[in-house]
């Protein structure tokens, strides 16, 4: 089954200042009841990605409608093109970190939207 794909009147660059890549935190964390951490690689080569972009009302509104109906609220995997070293982009496999979503207001009729996202190895699809 093909992935969902980032909306198109949405833009897909971050904004310059929030673009951050971090290529060792990807790892699994498990609270124990009894308050230790369990910490696992995961099976690929993660990368956490921040994501930061001021949309307008139009791009708002097809954001808003990606993230609930398109790919379930934010649980769902879909192909976006990201940039892994500032300046170049390629089509990965993401998918937004649970509970990562922030919006915020920016102007009257302004909207930014961040979140933290998982970017999979190219060679991962679904």
């Amino acid at each position: 089954m093909a992935l969902p794909t980032w909306p198109t009147g949405v833009p897909n660059a971050p904004l310059r200042d929030s673009w951050d890549v971090d290529r060792f935190n990807a790892n699994l964390e498990t609270e124990m009841e009894a308050g230790n951490v369990r910490v696992r690689r995961r099976p690929w080569n993660l990368i956490v990605m921040q994501w930061s972009r001021v949309l307008n009302p139009t791009q708002m509104t097809a954001f808003e409608t990606f993230v609930t109906t398109t790919i379930s609220g934010g649980a769902a995997r879909f192909a976006m093109s990201v940039s892994l070293d500032g300046s170049t982009f390629v089509t990965r496999t993401v998918q937004m970190r649970a509970k990562s979503l922030k919006y915020s207001s920016f102007a009257p009729d302004l909207t930014q939207v961040s979140f933290t996202m998982l970017v999979f190895p190219a060679s991962v699809t679904s």
